[in-house]
């Protein structure tokens, strides 16, 4: 067994302390060993055919409890996920950019106080004196997120230059935001510094060292198809990175694909310092920013680090991207205990699938005894998600629509009587929804004829002075798409303490979704809209994978409500001979019909 050391050196006591005895090799062996691995199984196993693909790994006092594949890699050829499949860590790659960083300096090539005006002559004066450290914090005081467009940038050199020509959010050093794009900066002085692609210095100097053998880049020409897993939002394949050009965007800050075996090799790495000497640790693991008042939560280098109220210490960093890819390695410095997810999906409401099994995974490794999985069910046949892939319209208004991905039966809504059950399980809207509904309904009716009037009466007098922002986005989708024909309200949904409501917009050249935001469960104002023109934002206000109950009946379930809604063909009739289908509520049954 693994022996943990408790170090003076504070966080650092979680990487333990180098001894003779290696983890044994994952490879692709898989690992599921006593109550906890056996427990977390099943959660997994259970939640595979509701749309979870991925891999997991549990470690707990130095060993190996869960080590496994779920799903699928390839969701249209059904090619099955493995425990060296490649998948999109994201924003977890921060951290081993971070360690980059500090090695070099440990090399005496850098420091950290360094500004960046030392290896980027270009820096603008409001950014010269950046340092380093600044940018490893996100203290920097560069705007938050990443640069703006969808596969607009079109070289290194032009992401750097626009990272330059942007504003700053503010002054640096002032507070913390998190910015992609900083950690960009930083892997440009990675290769300032070495005089090679940053990606030759991660292999060399990181990823050899730690024997993660099955890590590299999303533009790899090294990675083949067959390596790597898709990436999905609901339903639509967004691909693999085998196949995608260079996304300058994610360089340095989210690029890197790896699978949890070696992100547990760079975790016992980094433990038997092979990647940081035991100071540049302490450094690494440091809460250097606070983040919020009550001083429990910090950032450190490319890590977040967590004081509980009960005095546990949790040290990790997530990642999640808007096309699907995400994860979370989470370390529990008290208990001594490692959690690593990767997963390839975000759900049809846009949440990402590790999020959705993540809580109850942590639950289980602290020997929690009360879950509620997904019901015990198998994947739906090839042949039945074929037959069942069409719109069923709702008695009493709304549709279904099945869609059949290649492996599973997704089943989505639009029109407020069939979001109301698919999400709720009861077709009736509750007076928010219908109040966000009709809200929208008279904003959208007004709109042409006189705009300023038409959200002033949305806006309400008291946040008048947000109207001209509301005004430039309508008069800039007018001249993009020409005028307004026509629009259909696709539904509304709680959306925290606010409502949602998405409509489709008919322009004279386009059709675009646009979701409008109101205060107070509708209650209140117009706070905000958001336009869904890109693949990645077509609003899905309800929509779950469907599975198979072994009583012939079918179930849809929502992973983080934990909830799911039974329905049935036609009594005594398989899908391939039936145009109805009888879903189970409360109150009885409602209908769905074939057009």
């Amino acid at each position: 067994m693994r022996r943990y050391c408790a170090l003076a050196l504070g966080l650092t006591s979680l990487l333990g302390c180098a001894v003779a005895q290696r983890a044994p090799p994952l490879g692709t062996t898989e690992v599921v060993r006593a109550e906890v691995g056996q427990r977390a199984d099943e959660l997994l196993t259970r939640a595979v055919p509701f749309g979870f693909d991925g891999q997991v790994l549990i470690e707990a006092d130095g060993e190996l409890l869960l080590h496994r594949a779920y799903g699928v890699a390839n969701r249209a050829t059904g090619r099955a996920m493995t425990s060296d499949t490649r998948i999109g860590i994201t924003s977890m790659s921060k951290q081993m950019v971070a360690a980059a960083i500090l090695r070099l300096e440990e090399l005496g090539r850098l420091a950290v106080t360094d500004s960046i005006a030392r290896y980027y002559a270009n820096a603008p004066a409001d950014k010269a004196a950046i340092t380093i450290h600044q940018l490893l914090t996100h203290t920097a005081g560069l705007r938050p997120g990443d640069i703006a467009g969808e596969n607009d940038v079109a070289s290194r050199d032009d992401l750097l230059r626009r990272i330059m020509a942007q504003p700053l959010a503010g002054k640096p050093g002032e507070r913390w935001r998190y910015a992609n794009t900083g950690y960009s900066l930083l892997a440009g002085i990675i290769e300032e510094v070495t005089g090679a692609p940053y990606e030759q210095f991660m292999v060399d100097g990181l990823f050899t060292r730690a024997g993660m053998r099955h890590t590299g880049f999303w533009h790899w020409p090294r990675l083949t198809e067959q390596q790597v897993a898709h990436s999905y939002r609901g339903w639509t394949d967004r691909g693999s990175p085998a196949t995608w050009a260079r996304d300058w965007r994610v360089y340095g800050a989210g690029d890197i694909v790896s699978t949890v075996a070696d992100l547990y090799r760079w975790e016992l790495a980094l433990r038997e310092k092979r990647i940081l000497s035991a100071a540049a640790l302490e450094k690494y693991m440091t809460p250097h920013v606070a983040l919020g008042s009550d001083g429990r939560t910090s950032y450190a280098y490319g890590l977040f680090v967590h004081h509980s109220e009960d005095g546990r210490t949790v040290v990790e960093h997530g990642g999640d991207w808007q096309g699907g890819y995400n994860g979370v390695i989470l370390r529990y410095v008290d208990e001594k205990k490692l959690i690593i997810v990767l997963a390839t999906a975000r759900d049809g409401h846009g949440q990402w699938l590790r999020q959705a099994v993540q809580g109850d995974l942590e639950s289980i490794a602290r020997g929690a005894d009360s879950l509620i999985m997904a019901p015990s069910t198998r994947p739906v046949s090839k042949a039945d998600r074929h037959v069942m892939s069409a719109e069923y319209a709702l008695d009493g208004g709304g549709r279904i629509e099945f869609h059949d991905d290649g492996t599973y039966l997704w089943m989505s809504a639009e029109g407020q009587r069939a979001v109301s059950l698919l999400r709720d399980g009861n077709p009736e809207a509750s007076a928010g929804q219908e109040l966000g509904n009709a809200k929208t309904r008279a904003l959208l009716s007004a709109v042409n004829a006189d705009a300023r009037a038409a959200y002033e009466a949305a806006l309400t007098a008291g946040e008048a002075g947000a109207i001209d922002g509301y005004l430039r986005e309508w008069s800039q989708l007018v001249n993009r798409f020409g005028a307004l024909r026509g629009f259909e309200l696709l539904g509304s949904v709680p959306f925290g303490p606010s409502i949602e409501t998405t409509a489709r917009l008919m322009f004279s050249s386009d059709t675009i979704p646009m979701s409008f935001l109101w205060r107070d469960r509708g209650e209140g104002r117009l706070m905000g809209t958001l336009i869904r023109d890109k693949p990645s934002l077509v609003p899905l206000l309800a929509s779950y994978p469907v599975a198979a109950l072994e009583n012939g009946s079918f179930m849809g379930w929502d992973l983080f409500r934990k909830r799911g809604l039974v329905f049935d063909t036609r009594p005594g009739e398989k899908p391939a001979r039936s145009n109805s289908l009888v879903f189970r509520i409360n109150e009885g049954t409602v209908t769905a019909r074939r057009p």
